[in-house]
């Protein structure tokens, strides 16, 4: 007899829609690092994983650590 172990979910965009807050969040950072918001269509041209790469475009100097301490301070708001 099989029996399922592991069951794996995709949370983004499948289980919740979190489009929206996660588009929040990086609009409070790109005004804190860069001055300026893009468009939501902009936003979902370029926006692509690994999330760095399209950090690295408009702040080449942002770490993964500080983007990461910075989008979870948003995000929480």
């Amino acid at each position: 007899m099989n029996t399922i172990k592991n069951v794996i979910f995709d949370w983004s965009g499948v289980l919740s829609d979190d489009f929206k807050p996660v588009y929040e969040a990086t609009m409070l950072n790109m005004e804190y690092l860069i001055g300026k918001r893009i468009t939501l269509e902009k936003f979902r041209k370029e926006f692509t994983l690994p999330y760095m790469n399209f950090w690295n475009k408009y702040v080449p100097e942002l770490t993964k650590e500080k983007c990461d301490k910075l989008f979870l301070r948003r995000l929480i708001k």
